[in-house]
This record gives C-alpha cells, sequence and structure tokens, in this order.
C-alpha cells in the first residue's frame, strides 16, 4: 500500500543521506534508472543540480525552489552545476499526485515537465487574473517584436496563438501558483527551433521584465523574473548542451553566468 500521510499527500519510505558535490555516489553521475513501482523526488537543498533523463534528452536544472521527479524504471543520470548539497526520497506512488490525476491516471507518463513540485505560498497579489495579463501583454510585445516574431510566427499560426496562450496561462499557473494544470515538454519543442540562440533569450528576457515591471507590483514583478531568469537559463544550457557547442559556453552557462 502506499504510504500516504494525513493530510492526502504521499509519504517518502526511504530517504538518502544528503550528498555535495565531491560525495555524489559514482552510480547517479551515470545512466541509472529507479526500481518498478520506486518513484524518485531528487531535492536541492543547495545550489544547483543537472538532471538528465537520458531516454529522451530532456533536461532539468534544479535548486532549492525546485525539485525533480523520477518515474519507475526512468533512465537517468544527475551532474553537479556548482556546490551544491542535495538527497533523494524515495515513494511507492507519484509525490505528486495532483499532477497525475490530470494526466487521466496515468502515473508513468516520462520526460514531463513538473512544475513548481516545492511546496511554496504564492504571493498574495499573485492570481490567475495576473497572470492571464502578464502572459496576453507580453505576447502582444513579442509579436510587435522585430527580432522575436519571425521565430514566433514560423511556428504557431494565427488561429493556433488562442491555443498558445492557454498553455502559457497553465505553465504560468502551475509554476506560480502550484495548480499544476501544466503538463509538457518545453525543452524539446524549443530544441527543434532552427537558428534559436542567445539574441533570442536575451531579447525575451528583457521584454518579459518590461512587461511584467509595467503590470505588476514590484514583489510580484521580482517573482516573475526569478523565474523567467531560472528558465531562458536552462534553456540555454540545454541547447548549448544538445548542438555540441564549444565547451567554454557551456561551462559558462552551467556556473550560472547570464547576460
Amino acid at each position: 500500500m502506499p504510504d500516504i500521510a494525513p493530510h492526502g499527500r504521499p509519504e517518502p519510505y526511504k530517504r538518502t543521506p544528503e550528498f555535495d558535490q565531491d560525495s555524489i555516489p559514482a552510480g547517479l553521475l551515470r545512466r541509472h534508472a529507479t526500481a518498478s513501482g520506486v518513484w524518485g523526488r531528487i531535492c536541492v537543498s543547495e545550489g544547483r543540480l543537472l538532471l538528465r533523463f537520458t531516454d529522451n534528452g530532456e533536461r532539468q536544472v534544479l535548486d532549492p525552489h525546485q525539485s525533480g521527479v523520477v518515474a519507475p524504471e526512468q533512465t537517468h543520470e544527475v551532474e553537479a552545476l556548482g556546490p551544491v548539497r542535495f538527497y533523494i526520497e524515495f515513494y511507492r506512488t507519484d509525490p505528486s499526485p495532483s499532477l497525475a490525476d490530470q494526466q487521466g491516471g496515468s502515473a508513468t507518463r516520462r520526460g514531463t515537465m513538473r512544475v513548481s513540485l516545492v511546496d511554496r505560498q504564492p504571493h498574495p497579489e499573485l492570481d490567475e487574473d495576473k497572470i492571464v495579463e502578464v502572459v496576453d501583454t507580453f505576447y502582444r510585445a513579442v509579436r510587435a517584436d522585430d527580432v522575436l516574431a519571425p521565430v514566433f510566427n514560423a511556428i504557431i499560426a494565427e488561429e493556433q496563438w488562442p491555443h498558445h496562450l492557454g498553455r502559457m496561462y497553465d505553465f504560468w499557473s502551475s509554476l506560480l501558483l502550484g495548480t499544476r494544470r501544466y503538463d509538457g515538454r518545453p525543452l524539446p519543442k524549443h530544441l527543434a527551433i532552427p537558428g534559436l540562440g542567445d539574441q533570442h533569450f536575451a531579447r525575451w528576457l528583457g521584454l518579459f521584465r518590461q512587461t511584467v515591471e509595467a503590470v505588476c507590483s514590484p514583489e510580484v514583478a521580482l517573482v516573475f523574473i526569478e523565474y523567467a531568469e531560472r528558465i531562458a537559463h536552462s534553456f540555454r544550457l540545454g541547447l548549448a548542451m544538445h548542438r555540441g557547442e564549444n565547451t567554454m559556453i557551456v561551462e559558462r552557462l552551467r556556473a550560472g553566468e547570464r547576460d
């Protein structure tokens, strides 16, 4: 039987000691998999850890605000991105049950992006209406921008924009409010965009910062910006590694340098 706490969320039946960048077991650094029926949740206490799913190439950068969930028998490996401290919890059921419910009860879907897995109290001024306002305002600016509009127009037809905006509402709602409505794999889609580069991410971040500073209070804008910078950095790292770019570029991104 699954270990369920009184509050309804699953409880881990086992936890590893805390590891750092020097004590990570060799087995975690190379391709391995969780056992049948076992879920793993990787929790970072300090620093950042790269979680790489080797069956589909998806990468996630974990930190104290973002844990990573590994499904049963899912192959993966980890890599320290500088000094780090982390531990792993083991479960007999999906440690994010509300997300599994939204997937139609499928607890074995792999390679999906699980956002906001760490319980975090939303800012009191942040709600669904504010997320819709930010997303709509931002993408109006994107579609009018000389740098970003050609990229988006090449992959999103006019009639597809309502669907895309809806997915972005779900993404930010999951990330900032913990609703877990979003179940997707954004990195592979970005990997498939030809010519996508640092200039696009820099412009994306610049427009996003302008948007949230215009429509949000300073405190809420800072929450949006914090996550946007983390997402952009993770995608830049994933693209650099996927394209086999210069080692110095990858190492700079791993070290957390940003424009």
